[in-house]
């Protein structure tokens, strides 16, 4: 700007010069002295133009408005495609993740869609295991685009389209892959690929897991698109978009709405700002931030989403904008009835939040006079609310699966992979600050007369109580999983065997007086435990389990329904 007002006095000065020495001229038959001066008034003319257009510009400089300069444009085009690339490889890495989460010993890939050489390229995976090209006729890739969920493929009955797969190996037949489609916009443009060395290792849950994840990349590929849509020359869109760069896979959902305030705070005038979503309940939602005024709502506090004007745009699902609200709505309240006469906001600009196409929350912002919001400030906040929801879908789907795959499908404990690396941990923890922990093995004493005798229907129902009872009957700060079958563990962190006795002797009590009714078919179930102590009895993961399972394998010989501690 300073350039500019520089050169703007150069001219000026210039231009006062020229013009003193034309008008001063003798003109009086002398042609060319008629045709400077034209000239000179030309070069006036574009100079006020110039100088207006400058002051324009500084005056959009001022207000944060000024337009990219072409070679600016040009770098930071270039430097979103570098950040696309970054987006689309991380997307890539957190299948690989969870796929590792699932289970290790699968070997994944993810192949695309390639039009050019007429087949599928491998994205990212077991490099040298798995092709780097599929051709577009192989059968197995085309039975798999064809598919809607996770389809599990054995070597043996697929060998004409297997080899070209993956790289030279040697089969025995056993083998299996797991493939699911990636389809973007209803159409299929590529898929994940699971290989095991045997179809017993692989589980029904996993194939649910599986089949998620290929939701789970298109969810990303919508994420990257939605970043390009709304990179665009105006400084309010990139900044929505850099919620998306700031914003991560495993990001708090507080996050993104303290990132949301920020915004709002840059581009509208309000007095109120008011972010919520559904509660537990379909017909109430909870207040997930405030900024502004407070007294007549915060942070936390939950209100039914029935005849409430905060509750229209999430039970109607639509926008709703109005200078004067109680004119335009028949709400009884804002929050709650008759809470209009106690804190007296007028407009209001508000937007559904739809996560996973369902609306689940709102962004509303209010003033307490009747200044009307514009349609620039609708389209701002039309835009922000489908971001956020793209965002808070992203993130949901990534919570939902990261618990698919450390949680037991049936108990909603932790299963055994998560429990050993979660009790690593803890081992390592107590080391560090030198305390205790106890270990608890409780196996259910004859449990496969009950599949046997009422069917695995009722042996699950069995399993889910009786998981719910351990459960209830630790403290929050314990571990309890499902290790196995009919076998569970519990980690007593930081107290000793004297401590935890009592608390797996109310486990076993509980279950052992807890009447399972279902179908009208009555039974009774009792379980031993065993007790190990960390570091008195064993300083390391395997070793403590194994003195847990020699107490708890004594109890059985006792003839079960109790607790044995070791040294036994």
């Amino acid at each position: 700007m300073k350039n500019h007002n520089l050169k703007s006095i150069i001219l000026l000065a210039l231009l006062a010069l020229v013009t003193l020495l034309v008008l001063f001229l003798p003109v009086e038959g002398n042609i060319y002295i008629y045709i400077l001066r034209g000239i000179v008034f030309v070069i006036i003319v574009w100079l006020l133009l110039f100088l207006k257009a400058g002051r324009k510009e500084d005056e959009e400089i001022r207000q944060g408005k000024a337009a990219v300069p072409v070679e600016s444009a040009g770098y930071k085009t270039q430097q979103i495609r570098i950040d696309m690339q970054e987006q689309y490889d991380e997307l890539l890495d957190s299948i690989l993740d969870i796929t590792r989460s699932i289970n290790p010993e699968y070997k994944v890939a993810v192949y695309m869609v390639d039009p050019a050489s007429k087949g599928f390229t491998l994205q990212k995976g077991a490099t040298n295991f798995f092709s780097d090209f599929i051709p577009g006729d192989n059968k197995i890739v085309g039975s798999i685009m064809k598919q809607k969920k996770a389809i599990v493929l054995q070597q043996k009955d697929v060998r004409e389209g297997w080899k070209p797969l993956f790289r030279e190996q040697t089969w025995r037949g056993s083998e299996c892959l797991l493939g699911v489609p990636i389809v973007y916009k209803e159409s299929p443009v590529g898929c994940i690929l699971m290989q095991i060395d045997h179809f017993s290792k692989i589980l029904d849950h996993d194939r649910d897991i599986l089949s998620s994840l290929g939701g789970i990349f298109t969810l990303g590929m919508m994420k990257i698109e939605e970043i390009e849509k709304l990179l665009t020359d105006s400084y309010y869109n990139a900044r929505i978009a850099n919620l998306f760069e700031i914003i991560d896979i495993s990001s708090d959902e507080n996050k993104v709405f303290d990132m949301v305030k920020g915004l709002c705070r840059t581009f509208f005038s309000y007095d109120k700002l008011t972010i919520s979503m559904l509660d537990s309940s379909p017909t109430q939602a909870k207040i997930k931030l405030v900024d502004g005024l407070k007294d007549d709502i915060d942070t936390g506090e939950v209100f039914s989403i029935q005849s409430t004007l905060h509750g229209r745009p999430i039970r109607e699902g639509r926008l709703i904008r109005s200078s004067y609200w109680e004119q335009s709505y028949s709400d009884a309240g804002r929050f709650k009835e008759g809470d209009n006469r106690s804190y007296n906001f007028m407009s209001i600009l508000a937007v559904p939040l739809k996560v996973n196409g369902n609306v689940k929350g709102a962004i509303a912002i209010e003033r307490l006079h009747s200044h009307p919001f514009t349609d620039t400030d609708q389209h701002l906040l039309e835009l922000l609310g489908t971001t956020v929801g793209s965002i808070l879908t992203w993130i949901y789907e990534y919570r939902r699966m990261h618990s698919s795959a450390i949680h037991d499908g049936l108990t909603g404990l932790l299963n055994h992979r998560a429990f050993m690396e979660r009790f690593e941990e803890e081992i390592s923890r107590a080391l560090r600050f030198q305390q205790k922990l106890v270990l608890v093995v409780l196996d259910l004493d004859k449990f496969k007369r009950i599949n046997d005798t009422y069917g695995h229907i009722y042996g699950d129902y069995m399993l889910k109580i009786i998981a719910d009872i351990i459960k209830n009957s630790v403290r929050n700060i314990d571990v309890v999983a499902r290790y196995g079958g009919e076998e569970f563990v519990v980690i007593l962190v930081n107290t000793n065997k004297e401590n935890s006795l009592p608390i797996a002797e109310r486990i076993t009590e509980n279950i052992a007086e807890y009447q399972f009714d279902l179908d009208g078919v009555k039974t009774r179930m009792t379980i031993s435990a065993g007790m190990a102590e960390f570091p008195m009895d064993a300083d390391q993961v395997k070793s403590l389990i194994e003195k847990a399972d020699i107490a708890m394998y004594k109890q059985k010989e006792r003839g079960g329904n109790g607790v044995s501690v070791f040294p036994v």
